[in-house]
């Protein structure tokens, strides 16, 4: 086997391999930047965010690689954090401005993952916000709440959201928020219905 020698600078927080192999994420936490190593072509590229490229004081605050490839998904605001943008791009991409722009708010992002076939974004804010993002449709079409959501991940079609305190699973039922169930604590809950 070839190993690709790495050294990494102490800045660096995070690191994520794309699920195919081919790409690795680098966050430097503290300079709120995001970048992609391409070892096989010994590159590496800080992605930016179309509003705030310009900006001296935008940031990421959270990414995530799709399940079966090489694109990703990551959130960034600007210092003051009432501008937030969430973005898609595929890492292989040679065009800087080939972004896809999928959200927009007034609420930084904490957790954000693929979902549904890697169709959908969930997306965790720092108001306890759980919002899935049809990517295809461009359309916000659930939202639902849990209280210091720090994670999302989903396995399938579920979608889990957790916190210190808890987890939650979310139903797979496409249907507005009130139609959501959960389960935590072994209990199931039901909102709406």
């Amino acid at each position: 086997q070839y190993h690709t020698p790495v050294s990494f600078v102490p800045a660096y927080t995070d690191a994520q391999w794309s699920a195919d192999g081919q790409y690795l994420a680098l966050r430097a936490r503290d300079a709120g930047r995001l970048g992609i190593w391409n070892p096989n072509a010994k590159t590496f590229k800080w992605l930016t965010l179309s509003t705030f490229t310009d900006h001296p004081g935008w940031q990421i605050d959270a990414y995530c690689w799709s399940h079966d490839g090489h694109t990703i998904a990551y959130s960034g605001r600007s210092a003051i954090g009432r501008d937030v943008e969430v973005h898609v791009r595929d890492a292989n991409s040679t065009n800087e401005n080939d972004i896809t722009d999928v959200y927009r708010g007034g609420v930084p992002v904490t957790a954000i993952t693929f979902t549904g076939h890697d169709r959908q974004l969930a997306l965790g804010d720092a108001r306890g916000i759980v919002t899935r993002i049809d990517l295809k449709a461009g359309s916000v079409p659930l939202t639902g709440y849990h209280p210091k959501v720090n994670e999302v991940f989903s396995i399938d079609e579920a979608l889990y959201s957790a916190s210190q305190d808890e987890i939650l699973m979310w139903n797979k039922k496409v249907a507005p928020a009130q139609y959501w169930n959960f389960l935590s604590s072994g209990e199931i809950e039901y909102q709406g219905l």
